[in-house]
């Protein structure tokens, strides 16, 4: 059964799916992200496409009391902030957050290339 946002086919290139950018926020470049895992009707977790232009932060910085959240670098070298520091990432690296370990953290962008990555949380 499929509903208008949803496709049966196998796959699809997420990097030219019909991408939804976010509102802007701190006058920054727009963060694009594309809830591909609804194009399947998954409804347990969300999968999200993002590509963060330089200059541009993923959010403001937060934490999750309900929702674990992981993140897998594709391209870019982009700077994990957190509450604890700064780490520098490379494409193949793997984050994650536990719900309710009040780990602030964000993703910001300060080199001159787009930054992509695969985000998965739960939808508590």
């Amino acid at each position: 059964m499929n509903t208008q946002n949803q496709v049966s086919a196998a796959a699809i290139d997420a990097a030219t799916y019909a991408v939804q950018a976010n509102p802007s926020f701190l006058s920054q470049p727009q963060v694009v992200r594309a809830a591909i895992g609804d194009v399947f009707g998954i409804s347990n977790f969300g999968v999200n496409y993002t590509r963060i232009p330089p200059g541009a932060i993923s959010a403001l910085l937060h934490f999750h009391s309900h929702q674990d959240e992981a993140v897998f670098i594709l391209s870019g070298h982009p700077t994990l902030c957190t509450d604890a520091g700064e780490s520098l990432l490379a494409p193949g690296m793997f984050v994650a957050f536990q719900a309710s370990k009040s780990v602030f953290h964000r993703i910001v962008n300060h080199t001159e290339s787009d930054v992509i990555y695969i985000e998965i949380g739960d939808r508590n």
